[in-house]
């Protein structure tokens, strides 16, 4: 026994004492996985293509050809990304948009050249395709569409519309022999047959959508019919029309509420406009009953559903309160990671994205470089860091669920939709009335948000410039310019004209276009003298140029007399231009337009001032002759007040007669008032 042991330890077989394992071939799911591990984006089929041609085809060996397909890839300077494969996967399962979107790129231009002979043959095909159709509408519509193609489909919404006896209709359809629908010899490479069949293709669509509509809109009037004969209907809750039962979406409350199809898509796309992701029962009794998932998700198209689903992600994952949450700067995908120290990439999972990002700079991965390196390599220092500060001048955050906001308009008393908070747009604190915005020391409640918007990214350009100058002492020498951020003239006139019209909307009281009276009023300090009034000459109003796009200027002019029936005129008409004037209006010269008070001896007729026109100081007259005017007329109206007066009186006396007339022993005291309501008085 002890020999046999002996001879076995010392046998040459080593497979005896020690069996090798067996190794398992290195196939092409092998090299993928290998290849993923340091390259998780680049594109599958670029991989397998590689490693075949290694292989020679001969399938699973023993041989690991990972190095040679690494060696392959870092060859080339970029290599094929898998998202980039999916997505041109995706543009051809939506071939028919594309197709549609290729052929009005290709044939519905307008500026594309023709042949001599383009028009005549073009007209010729389309008479022979639209018979029942006009000569002369047919060559109207290819003169104003210019080509075939769009000419093609108005002329085939139109016969598509048909109506027996309506122009451009012809009572019997013209005869052709079909010759003409073939360009001649010279035309060309059958271009305009090309430019035919793509438009018979759009019109085939177009033929196919109207067939279906036409069925969906019978099937639904018969489906209304058999909902009414089986007493199956209800009024919608918001618009209150009848609709049959099976074409409304009902909620979950203890008493359910009926809404129609219509309503509620419109309902749900504007909460989805605000970032609310919960709709709610409409009803007005305050139901707030949510609607049952299923409902929705066969009511609103895929795109709208997903962006529903998604505002419901995000919420619930903020409500969650998740410390390790990381976002995908490229797409809204989310997953908690470990932290930075550790992995400094994430992975977005994505199938649409799939991208790799570094969580320090928000970029694509740039490993082994860091962030410093590869912004130094790509050069995004210096104009980067000046645009990044200006971008966080300009956007706002809510102070509790971060969503980035920017106002367009309105006070400043900001609301968040997602999460209700309320803060200041001019100081970001929160608030909770409009107490923060009383006294002269507090944030104004209303401002020209674009002025402000500009005056915070230049600061912040300013303050970011200085930044990196004192940073990078070799900047010194680099013109300010360069690292500016530069835009078109356009843009600068565009940026002037909202800041214009956003100072002329502000509301009273704000220094916008439309301030309180009273402030203007009170310069106009008018002093009663018997019967005249007196206009102190500091405080004399000449209006400028009645144009909102410009500001009213104040001047002085010299004291005067004047009647006071000519003056009261005169402030009427300027009491309809002082909305125009701002509360501290500029002193800008004299005034060419509209002046509303006497000049010398002369003042504008009101009659006859123009707001836009250039002549108002065309018709004038001796003020004489105006105070004239004035006075007949008051006189005319003192004289048919009088005749009213005696008027008046004499129906008092007549009224009187009557009654002494009609007293007699049995009425007692019965005055006027209790014969009034006998049939036959008219007192």
């Amino acid at each position: 026994m002890p020999s046999e042991v002996i001879d076995l330890l010392s046998s040459d077989d080593e497979e005896v004492l020690f069996p090798l394992a067996e190794v398992a071939p290195f196939t092409e799911v092998t090299c993928l996985e290998k290849v993923l591990e340091v390259l998780p984006d680049i594109c599958h089929e670029h991989v397998l293509g590689i490693y075949r041609t290694l292989n020679g085809g001969n399938g699973p060996s023993n041989i690991d050809h990972s190095g040679r397909v690494f060696e392959q890839i870092f060859q080339a300077s970029s290599y094929p990304k898998d998202r980039d494969r999916r997505q041109q996967l995706k543009r051809k399962r939506s071939t028919s948009d594309d197709d549609e979107d290729e052929a009005r790129k290709e044939w519905d231009v307008p500026d594309r050249e023709k042949d001599l002979v383009y028009n005549s043959t073009a007209s010729g095909i389309l008479r022979a395709e639209f018979p029942g159709i006009t000569v002369k509408h047919i060559d109207a519509t290819l003169k104003l569409h210019k080509h075939l193609f769009p000419a093609y489909l108005v002329l085939d919404e139109i016969q598509s519309n048909y109506q027996a006896g309506v122009s451009p209709y012809m009572k019997n359809p013209r005869r052709g022999s079909g010759s003409e629908r073939m360009p001649p010899s010279g035309y060309g490479p059958d271009a305009l047959l090309k430019e035919l069949a793509a438009a018979k293709k759009k019109v085939t669509k177009k033929q196919v959508e109207r067939q279906s509509k036409k069925d969906k809109e019978r099937l639904e009037a018969l489906n209304a019919q058999a909902a009414a004969a089986d007493g199956s209907v209800a009024d919608c809750g918001c618009c209150f029309s009848e609709y049959p039962m099976n074409r409304m979406v009902t909620c979950d409350g203890a008493m359910v509420h009926y809404f129609c199809y219509g309503c509620m898509v419109v309902y749900i796309k504007n909460e989805i406009g605000s970032s609310k992701c919960n709709p709610t029962c409409m009803d007005t009794n305050g139901c707030g009953a949510p609607f049952p998932r299923a409902q929705l998700k066969s009511l609103l198209d895929q795109k709208t559903f997903e962006k529903l689903e998604r505002l419901q992600q995000d919420e619930a994952i903020r409500l969650a309160g998740l410390d390790d949450l990381e976002e995908c700067p490229f797409c809204d995908f989310k997953a908690i990671a470990p932290p930075k120290e550790v992995d400094r990439e994430f992975r977005c999972e994505s199938s649409d994205c799939a991208k790799v990002s570094c969580r320090l700079c928000r970029v694509e991965t740039h490993i082994p470089l860091s962030c410093e390196e590869f912004a130094k390599e790509n050069r995004l220092g210096i104009r980067h860091a000046v645009e990044e500060a200006m971008t966080a001048a300009l956007v706002r955050s809510c102070n509790k669920c971060k969503s980035k906001f920017i106002k367009e308009s309105g006070c400043n008393r900001m609301h968040c939709n997602t999460c209700k908070n309320e803060q200041c747009y001019v100081c970001s604190k929160n608030v909770q009335d409009y107490h923060h915005f009383e006294g002269e020391s507090r944030c104004p409640l209303f401002d020209n948000v674009h002025q402000r918007h500009e005056d915070e990214v230049k600061t912040a350009e300013t303050a970011a410039l200085a930044k990196l100058k004192a940073e990078n002492p070799g900047l010194e020498g680099l013109a300010e310019d360069d690292m500016k951020i530069k835009v078109s003239r356009e843009v600068e006139r565009a940026e002037q004209q909202r800041k214009e019209a956003a100072q002329r909307n502000l509301p009273p009281g704000h220094g916008g276009a439309f301030p309180p009276l009273h402030p203007l009023a009170g310069q106009l300090n008018i002093v009663r003298n018997y019967d005249h009034y007196q206009m102190l000459p500091h405080l004399r109003v000449r209006f400028h140029e009645a144009d909102r796009n410009y500001p009213m200027a104040v001047r002085p002019l010299q004291a005067q007399h004047i009647p006071h029936r000519a003056v009261n005129n005169g402030l009427r008409y300027a009491g309809a231009y002082r909305g125009f004037a701002p509360i501290n209006p500029p002193q800008m010269g004299p005034a060419i337009l509209a002046p509303v008070e006497p000049q010398g001896n002369y003042m504008i007729d009101p009659a006859v001032l123009h707001l836009g026109g250039q002549n108002n100081n065309q018709q004038r007259y001796p003020l004489q002759a105006h105070v004239q005017r004035i006075d007949m007329a008051a006189q005319q109206l003192q004289q048919a007040q009088e005749q009213v007066r005696l008027a008046q009186e004499q129906m008092n006396q007549a009224q009187q007669q009557g009654f002494q007339q009609m007293r007699g022993p049995g009425l007692g005291n019965i005055g006027p008032e209790h014969l009034r309501q006998f049939r036959g008085w008219r007192g």
